[in-house]
């Protein structure tokens, strides 16, 4: 948390004192109707736990949950319980990736963008936590490689904004697959990374440290790279 408090304090900055460098508001996406659950490793590898998060109680609205993320720029994600006796809200800051299902909880993930010259033409839904998968001639969920590009392989990782990067880069990406496979000492974490050339519709889920994320319109987002370099997190 405190390494993603200190980016985002970075970023803000910047915003504040460089000219033509600002943040958006963020993008935030419905996980699912559940615990939230992050990509971090508690008891054992390919076990999500519960992450590291503020608890606030007597929260009596989503709405009011989520501003509560908005105004914390360290916030990845948030859960709140809408159940009578619990009203509860949670702000993540590690990112949400997955969910436990529960009647009367909702998960979401929360991604915001800090650059320059920055023109938000692409967005991305999370798929779910798994392979992410394709539709055939016969309407059959398949792996089908052909739809598959590799932007980074096992000997050679790179972190998820890379990816996601990359994809936003070229409009033929209809999105991206990303298995973390390391982490730094400084917590960065690196992985696998496919890009897909047909449309994704659904994931195989797995236990792993897998993120499915699809254009929520096949375009291409413009980063002006020669004035700022942009920040996610």
């Amino acid at each position: 948390a405190e390494a993603v408090g200190l980016r985002a304090e970075v970023a803000n900055k910047l915003a504040a004192t460089v000219e033509g460098w600002y943040c958006n508001d963020p993008y935030i996406d419905l996980v699912g109707e559940g615990f939230c659950r992050e990509g971090e490793t508690y008891g054992g590898e390919g076990f999500t736990g519960t992450g590291d998060f503020k608890l606030y109680k007597n929260v009596m609205s989503r709405e009011e949950c989520e501003q509560k993320c908005k105004d914390n720029s360290a916030c990845k994600g948030y859960e709140y319980d809408s159940r009578s006796w619990r009203n509860t809200c949670e702000i993540h800051y590690l990112e949400v990736e997955a969910y436990k299902p529960k009647e009367g909880v909702e998960c979401y993930s929360v991604e915001r963008y800090c650059g320059g010259a920055y023109e938000a033409t692409c967005k991305y839904t999370n798929l779910g936590r798994g392979w992410c998968r394709v539709t055939d001639k016969d309407g059959e969920l398949v792996e089908k490689p052909e739809a598959i590009k590799k932007f980074c392989k096992k000997e050679h990782p790179c972190t998820q904004d890379a990816c996601r990067n990359e994809c936003s880069e070229n409009d033929w990406c209809y999105g991206y697959q990303h298995k973390r496979t390391e982490k730094s000492e400084d917590g960065t974490t690196y992985g696998v990374c496919n890009l897909f050339t047909e449309e994704m519709t659904a994931i195989k889920e797995s236990r792993a440290h897998i993120v499915c994320k699809m254009k929520k319109n096949k375009k291409k987002c413009h980063f002006d790279y020669d004035d700022y370099m942009g920040v996610y997190w």
